[in-house]
């Protein structure tokens, strides 16, 4: 195990393509920014199904979603990815996909712009 601190977003794919399993047990979370970036380099994920998380991860498909704190649902998925090379890259394969089908850039700042559109505009307005 190594603890490498901050990692300059540059280098984060670098940093997540050495990962054979993401791990994002959070008690709480917005979004996971984190997990997908995970995703879209191909690693599998086990998420807690807290805020966000559940949002960005297919359920036994692109990971595995566990109970908030509850070590021993995460240690089993853990333990599952890491005894099966082969359902880690299953899945590490669905979740680069999911990423590129539900979060393509243009797509995502698409959805943002109408939704700022949306917000701001004046009901009645012309």
């Amino acid at each position: 195990m190594e603890f490498v601190g901050a990692v300059p977003h540059t280098q984060v794919p670098e940093c997540l393509n050495k990962f054979s399993v993401y791990v994002a047990v959070s008690l709480t979370e917005s979004f996971g920014v984190a997990v997908l970036e995970a995703s879209a380099c191909g690693i599998p994920v086990v998420v807690s199904n807290v805020g966000g998380l559940p949002e960005v991860v297919r359920e036994g498909i692109t990971g595995f979603i566990v109970p908030p704190r509850d070590p021993e649902a995460t240690a089993a998925a853990i333990e599952e990815l890491l005894l099966s090379p082969e359902l880690q890259s299953k899945m590490g394969l669905a979740g680069r996909q999911w990423v590129l089908q539900q979060y393509d850039w243009e797509k995502t700042a698409k959805v943002i712009e109408d939704l700022y559109v949306k917000i701001t505009t004046v009901k009645g307005a012309t």
